[in-house]
């Protein structure tokens, strides 16, 4: 597991008994995660709300205890939150749902129905996502092939950190149109369709050293810390701001950045039951329709007919396809220049910069010339005895 959430719950617990905070509110805190638990909420969650609820005690309570609040001063703490400028609306949100639900377990229903716990999303704008320009620049600066067969996963995928993070070798089948990984999330388990980013995980699975061991963990360790060790979440974090470094990405490169952007554009192609299925979330879920929003799909196009016009499909494409080399057929990765089979040139682009290349040294040479004429008699006596060499391998004389 890349998260240990019970070593995570072991410390939570330990952080809120040497805490200076009340004995009621540690009572209180205790008494709820209990019964979270005897609900059968995971340790995940349980973690989640017993670290939440100490900082919020710690921060904004002072002297009050949870059992004790009155109307007036659940307001005043929930204004104090969402005055905070450092933190982001996904931690204010998951404050007052925390703290609404513990008045709640405390018989305080009416103190708290007021709260809206229902997050509104949105506000990340459309410049704080990953491009699939910036994208590929990732997958490009990435040396090893686990690099790159990670970065083109989780952005394809737009799976949570938790699910492919955990992937084991058996999640993983190839079939004619790439690859399928089968991951576990809050959903359940679900079917992932990976097209481009297959030719990458097929190039780290060649080399992966438990490649025979169905059982084995997808991502392991290369360097001399943790080698052939299943990767954690910190492993996984510091992969990710290496090559954003490497490729002087200023924006947020971490794992839920890349699923943002993912879904972002996503929503411009599928619709909203697919996306549900595709990315894990409920059927019905709110998601997709906060991702539609933010593309613009249906705005722009309304807009468009309006002025006679059309959104041209073919612009609309992912720049991150699979490339067929011309000569064998191969196929290779995205970012690939040159056909990893025969060696091709893959694009127009990859020739010409190849024969900018080649007239350099073609130059170079010229000019080397022209500073001592001797090069050119080294070069004859140079292919005279290269000629007699494959002369005598040819004749067997």
């Amino acid at each position: 597991m890349i998260h240990d959430f019970k070593k995570r719950l072991e410390k939570a617990r330990g952080a809120l008994e040497e805490s200076n905070l009340s004995e009621k509110n540690k009572d209180a805190i205790r008494a709820f995660i209990l019964q979270c638990s005897a609900d059968g909420l995971k340790e995940a969650r349980l973690d989640k709300y017993l670290r939440t609820l100490r900082l919020i005690a710690e921060r904004y309570c002072g002297t009050l205890n949870f059992e004790d609040m009155k109307k007036g001063e659940v307001v005043e703490i929930v204004s104090k939150i969402e005055l905070e400028d450092k933190i982001g609306d996904w931690t204010k949100h998951d404050y007052k749902l925390a703290l609404k639900k513990l008045l709640v377990f405390l018989g305080k229903d009416n103190e708290v129905s007021w709260i809206r716990t229902t997050y509104r999303g949105g506000n990340k704008l459309p410049d704080e996502l990953l491009t699939e320009d910036e994208v590929m620049k990732l997958i490009e600066v990435a040396e090893h092939p686990r690099d790159k067969a990670f970065l083109a996963g989780l952005y394809e995928s737009g799976c949570r950190i938790s699910e492919i993070g955990n992937l084991k070798i058996s999640d993983i089948s190839f079939d004619n149109y790439g690859a399928v990984a089968i991951v576990s999330g809050k959903t359940g388990m679900r079917r992932v369709r990976l097209i481009f980013s297959a030719v990458y995980l097929a190039s780290w699975l060649d080399i992966h050293p438990g490649r025979d061991n169905p059982k084995a963990p997808l991502w392991i360790g290369v360097g001399t810390v943790g080698k052939g060790e299943a990767m954690n979440y910190s492993a996984f974090r510091a992969l990710l701001q290496r090559v954003a470094e490497k490729a002087a990405i200023k924006k947020k490169v971490n794992p839920h950045n890349f699923r943002h952007s993912r879904s972002t554009h996503l929503s411009k192609h599928l619709t909203e039951a697919q996306m549900d299925q595709y990315l894990g979330w409920v059927q019905g879920s709110k998601m997709p329709s906060i991702y539609v929003h933010l593309s613009g799909r249906d705005v722009d196009a309304a807009l468009l007919k309006l002025q006679g016009e059309e959104i041209e499909e073919a612009k609309e494409r992912t720049k991150l396809v699979k490339k067929n080399c011309v000569r064998c057929g191969t196929e290779n990765a995205p970012t690939s220049k040159f056909c990893h089979r025969c060696g091709m040139a893959l694009g127009l682009s990859t020739v010409i910069e190849q024969e900018e290349k080649n007239m350099q040294v073609m130059m170079q040479f010229f000019e080397l010339i022209k500073e001592d004429t001797r090069v050119i008699d080294y070069m004859k006596t140079f292919l005279e005895r290269t000629d007699r060499k494959v002369g005598e391998k040819v004749t067997g004389t």
